[in-house]
Protein backbone atom coordinates (compact mmCIF):
# COMPACT_ATOMS: atom_id res chain seq x y z
CA UNK A 1 0.00 0.00 0.00
CA UNK A 2 2.85 2.38 0.82
CA UNK A 3 4.47 1.57 -2.52
CA UNK A 4 1.23 2.43 -4.32
CA UNK A 5 1.08 5.89 -2.78
CA UNK A 6 4.78 6.50 -3.55
CA UNK A 7 4.32 5.39 -7.16
CA UNK A 8 1.25 7.56 -7.73
CA UNK A 9 3.21 10.63 -6.61
CA UNK A 10 5.88 10.13 -9.31
CA UNK A 11 6.02 13.00 -11.83
CA UNK A 12 9.59 12.93 -13.19
CA UNK A 13 11.95 10.39 -14.67
CA UNK A 14 14.36 11.00 -11.78
CA UNK A 15 11.64 10.26 -9.22
CA UNK A 16 10.73 7.08 -11.12
CA UNK A 17 14.33 5.88 -11.08
CA UNK A 18 14.65 6.68 -7.37
CA UNK A 19 11.53 4.64 -6.51
CA UNK A 20 12.72 1.78 -8.72
CA UNK A 21 16.15 1.77 -7.10
CA UNK A 22 14.78 1.83 -3.55
CA UNK A 23 11.25 0.59 -2.86
CA UNK A 24 10.73 -1.63 -5.91
CA UNK A 25 14.22 -3.12 -5.61
CA UNK A 26 13.56 -4.03 -1.96
CA UNK A 27 10.25 -5.65 -2.87
CA UNK A 28 11.32 -7.67 -5.92
CA UNK A 29 15.04 -8.14 -5.24
CA UNK A 30 16.70 -7.15 -8.52
CA UNK A 31 20.02 -5.32 -8.88
CA UNK A 32 19.36 -3.23 -11.95
CA UNK A 33 16.46 -2.04 -14.05
CA UNK A 34 16.21 -0.96 -17.66
CA UNK A 35 13.11 0.53 -19.27
CA UNK A 36 12.44 0.92 -22.98
CA UNK A 37 9.73 2.90 -24.75
CA UNK A 38 8.04 2.03 -28.00
CA UNK A 39 7.81 4.79 -30.58
CA UNK A 40 4.07 4.98 -31.40
CA UNK A 41 4.78 6.26 -34.92
CA UNK A 42 7.32 3.58 -35.77
CA UNK A 43 7.77 -0.06 -34.97
CA UNK A 44 10.91 0.59 -32.93
CA UNK A 45 11.85 1.13 -29.31
CA UNK A 46 14.30 3.37 -27.52
CA UNK A 47 16.11 3.16 -24.21
CA UNK A 48 14.27 5.38 -21.72
CA UNK A 49 15.65 4.62 -18.29
CA UNK A 50 18.75 2.73 -17.19
CA UNK A 51 19.93 2.24 -13.61
CA UNK A 52 23.32 1.33 -15.05
CA UNK A 53 24.02 5.03 -15.65
CA UNK A 54 25.48 5.26 -12.15
CA UNK A 55 27.85 2.34 -12.67
CA UNK A 56 31.32 3.24 -13.81
CA UNK A 57 32.41 -0.35 -14.49
CA UNK A 58 31.45 -0.93 -18.11
CA UNK A 59 32.05 -4.70 -17.88
CA UNK A 60 28.88 -5.16 -15.87
CA UNK A 61 26.61 -3.28 -18.24
CA UNK A 62 24.41 -5.16 -20.66
CA UNK A 63 24.33 -4.31 -24.33
CA UNK A 64 21.80 -1.46 -24.36
CA UNK A 65 20.79 -1.96 -27.99
CA UNK A 66 19.95 -5.60 -27.24
CA UNK A 67 17.14 -4.49 -24.93
CA UNK A 68 15.62 -2.48 -27.74
CA UNK A 69 15.80 -5.43 -30.15
CA UNK A 70 14.48 -7.71 -27.41
CA UNK A 71 11.25 -5.71 -26.89
CA UNK A 72 9.41 -7.47 -29.71
CA UNK A 73 9.34 -10.68 -27.63
CA UNK A 74 7.03 -8.98 -25.15
CA UNK A 75 4.27 -7.64 -27.39
CA UNK A 76 0.88 -8.35 -25.86
CA UNK A 77 2.38 -10.60 -23.15
CA UNK A 78 0.67 -9.81 -19.87
CA UNK A 79 2.96 -11.74 -17.54
CA UNK A 80 6.68 -11.57 -16.75
CA UNK A 81 9.00 -13.46 -19.06
CA UNK A 82 12.09 -14.71 -17.27
CA UNK A 83 15.34 -15.72 -18.92
CA UNK A 84 18.00 -17.50 -16.92
CA UNK A 85 21.53 -18.83 -17.33
CA UNK A 86 22.44 -20.16 -20.76
CA UNK A 87 19.11 -19.21 -22.38
CA UNK A 88 19.81 -15.64 -21.30
CA UNK A 89 23.28 -15.63 -22.86
CA UNK A 90 21.81 -16.70 -26.20
CA UNK A 91 19.64 -13.58 -26.47
CA UNK A 92 21.64 -11.36 -28.87
CA UNK A 93 24.04 -9.94 -26.31
CA UNK A 94 21.42 -8.99 -23.77
CA UNK A 95 24.13 -9.38 -21.16
CA UNK A 96 27.83 -8.71 -21.54
CA UNK A 97 29.11 -11.33 -19.09
CA UNK A 98 27.92 -13.72 -16.39
CA UNK A 99 27.07 -10.88 -13.98
CA UNK A 100 23.36 -11.23 -14.71
CA UNK A 101 21.95 -14.71 -14.15
CA UNK A 102 18.31 -13.74 -14.56
CA UNK A 103 16.34 -11.12 -16.42
CA UNK A 104 12.61 -10.66 -15.95
CA UNK A 105 10.94 -8.60 -18.64
CA UNK A 106 7.41 -7.26 -18.47
CA UNK A 107 5.51 -5.41 -21.17
CA UNK A 108 4.08 -2.11 -19.99
CA UNK A 109 0.63 -1.99 -21.55
CA UNK A 110 -1.88 0.84 -21.65
CA UNK A 111 -4.96 -1.14 -22.60
CA UNK A 112 -3.84 -2.98 -25.73
CA UNK A 113 -1.12 -0.45 -26.57
CA UNK A 114 2.42 -1.49 -25.70
CA UNK A 115 4.29 1.45 -24.16
CA UNK A 116 7.55 -0.41 -23.66
CA UNK A 117 9.20 -3.05 -21.53
CA UNK A 118 10.65 -2.96 -18.05
CA UNK A 119 13.57 -5.30 -17.42
CA UNK A 120 14.63 -6.36 -13.94
CA UNK A 121 18.14 -7.85 -13.83
CA UNK A 122 19.58 -10.04 -11.11
CA UNK A 123 22.90 -11.74 -10.52
CA UNK A 124 21.24 -14.40 -8.36
CA UNK A 125 19.43 -17.43 -9.67
CA UNK A 126 15.91 -17.85 -8.35
CA UNK A 127 15.16 -14.15 -7.90
CA UNK A 128 12.19 -14.20 -10.26
CA UNK A 129 10.35 -17.35 -9.23
CA UNK A 130 6.95 -18.22 -10.65
CA UNK A 131 5.30 -17.58 -7.29
CA UNK A 132 6.32 -13.89 -7.58
CA UNK A 133 4.97 -13.36 -11.11
CA UNK A 134 1.73 -11.82 -9.83
CA UNK A 135 3.71 -9.45 -7.60
CA UNK A 136 5.99 -8.46 -10.49
CA UNK A 137 2.98 -7.97 -12.75
CA UNK A 138 1.12 -5.91 -10.13
CA UNK A 139 4.15 -3.69 -9.53
CA UNK A 140 4.63 -3.47 -13.32
CA UNK A 141 1.04 -2.26 -13.74
CA UNK A 142 1.63 0.46 -11.15
CA UNK A 143 4.91 1.42 -12.79
CA UNK A 144 3.06 1.69 -16.11
CA UNK A 145 0.74 4.26 -14.54
CA UNK A 146 3.76 6.09 -13.12
CA UNK A 147 5.36 6.06 -16.57
CA UNK A 148 2.19 7.50 -18.11
CA UNK A 149 2.28 10.28 -15.48
CA UNK A 150 5.95 10.99 -16.22
CA UNK A 151 5.36 11.08 -19.98
CA UNK A 152 2.33 13.36 -19.55
CA UNK A 153 4.35 15.64 -17.28
CA UNK A 154 7.22 15.75 -19.81
CA UNK A 155 4.73 16.65 -22.54
CA UNK A 156 3.23 19.43 -20.41
CA UNK A 157 6.69 20.81 -19.63
CA UNK A 158 7.54 20.80 -23.35
CA UNK A 159 4.27 22.60 -24.13
CA UNK A 160 4.98 25.22 -21.46
CA UNK A 161 8.38 25.85 -23.05
CA UNK A 162 6.75 26.24 -26.47
CA UNK A 163 4.08 28.58 -25.08
CA UNK A 164 6.79 30.69 -23.42
CA UNK A 165 8.63 30.95 -26.75
CA UNK A 166 5.43 32.05 -28.52
CA UNK A 167 4.69 34.53 -25.74
CA UNK A 168 8.17 36.04 -26.06
CA UNK A 169 7.80 36.19 -29.84
CA UNK A 170 4.46 38.01 -29.50
CA UNK A 171 5.95 40.45 -27.00
CA UNK A 172 8.88 41.15 -29.34
CA UNK A 173 6.51 41.69 -32.29
CA UNK A 174 4.32 43.98 -30.16
CA UNK A 175 7.33 46.14 -29.25
CA UNK A 176 8.37 46.27 -32.91
CA UNK A 177 4.86 47.29 -34.04
CA UNK A 178 4.63 49.96 -31.35
CA UNK A 179 7.95 51.39 -32.53
CA UNK A 180 6.72 51.34 -36.14
CA UNK A 181 3.51 53.13 -35.15
CA UNK A 182 5.47 55.68 -33.14
CA UNK A 183 7.89 56.40 -36.00
CA UNK A 184 4.99 56.68 -38.49
CA UNK A 185 3.21 59.19 -36.22
CA UNK A 186 6.40 61.24 -35.88
CA UNK A 187 6.86 61.31 -39.67
CA UNK A 188 3.21 62.38 -40.15
CA UNK A 189 3.67 65.23 -37.63
CA UNK A 190 6.71 66.49 -39.55
CA UNK A 191 4.92 66.43 -42.93
CA UNK A 192 1.70 67.96 -41.53
CA UNK A 193 3.42 70.86 -39.67
CA UNK A 194 3.93 73.11 -42.75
Amino acid sequence: LNLSSVITAIRTKEQLLKVLNKQVRELIGFEHVVMTLKDPKKDTSMLYLDSYEAISVVDHRPNREAFIEFDSKFRQVRYPVVFTGSSLRQQKGLISNSYQDEVAGLAMLNGEEMLGVIYFLSSQKGTFITANYNLIRSVGDQLTLALLNVLANEKIEQQIIEISKYKQQLEDENIYLQQEISSTNNYTDIVGSD
